[in-house]
């Protein structure tokens, strides 16, 4: 008899055990804290008698990390969802993040759009747009308009007048005050 009593101990124990995992292969939590990297974070799952419960340090998954790499740094405050396979929070990741009330979604229209504050990079198959206080593009060589336009002078730059009492080479002496150019 007591042999059948530890074995229903130890399946009860087991399916326990069981049910615990499964309720921890996926969650919702709330990023509480960013490693000093930006490379792991610890998630506020739930909170228990009063205290947070936080996963350990864990990693997020990324779309990309190959030769194309898509990075996102979480954000304490963000919803995401936290992953085990296992069911063992041990070994678990965040697998996206979620929009919640306070993080509410504001896109409504474009394929594409990445906002970070004021900044935003929005794309469609027949337009991008960046808006931010500062745009910087660095490249060799940007075309404007398409291939094969004309050079674009700046302030500095000397210009030819092949006419008149100025013909000859003259400095470009104004510019605009809002579009910005360096060799």
């Amino acid at each position: 008899m007591s042999d059948l009593i530890d074995q229903i101990a130890d399946m009860l124990h087991r399916i326990a055990e069981l049910e615990r995992r499964n309720r921890n292969r996926r969650r919702k939590g709330t990023v509480a804290e960013v490693s000093d990297d930006k490379s792991k974070y610890r998630v506020k799952l739930s909170d228990q008698n009063g205290k947070p419960y936080l996963t350990p340090w864990i990693k997020a998954r990324t779309l990309a990390a190959g030769g194309v790499k898509v990075d996102v740094l979480y954000q304490a405050g963000e919803q995401v969802d936290v992953v085990s396979e296992s069911g063992d929070i041990a070994d678990a990741q965040i697998d996206f993040s979620t929009y919640s009330d306070a993080n509410a979604r504001e896109n409504k229209d474009m394929p594409l759009h990445i906002k970070i504050g004021d900044t935003v990079l929005e794309a469609s198959s027949s337009l991008v747009k960046v808006k931010g206080a500062t745009v910087i593009i660095e490249s060799p060589n940007v075309q404007l308009g398409g291939a094969g336009g004309n050079k674009v002078a700046r302030v500095g730059d000397r210009v030819d007048v092949g006419a008149g009492s100025s013909k000859g080479l003259w400095p470009i002496v104004e510019g605009s005050s809002s579009v910005f150019a360096k060799d």
